[in-house]
């Protein structure tokens, strides 16, 4: 989706494909969903598979959003922007 000059990508829920990394790619914002953080549950994607590719995600910026409560009671290990109610992003 483009919004003025800007580019977002979203997960929606999925386990890991491949596909994720051309949605990300070049968007300024990836908004993708960590339902788990080690084991991913069925149809979704856990931390740990997301930090494993990390660099392989290439857009500006990466915000994980539709967080499990074991990925939320261990934000202090997460690497990467997490979404909250009421946040504003500025793209």
């Amino acid at each position: 989706m483009s919004l003025g000059d800007r580019v977002v990508a979203c997960s929606g829920d999925t386990e890991w494909t491949a596909a994720l990394l051309d949605v990300a790619r070049g968007a300024d914002l990836f908004l993708c969903e960590c339902s788990a953080f080690e084991a991913p549950l069925t149809g979704h994607l856990s931390y740990r598979q997301l930090a494993e590719r990390r660099n392989d995600l290439d857009a500006r910026r990466v915000v994980l959003t539709h967080l499990g409560a074991d990925v939320l009671s261990r934000l202090d290990q997460v690497e990467f922007e997490v979404a909250s109610d009421g946040l504003l992003l500025d793209l």
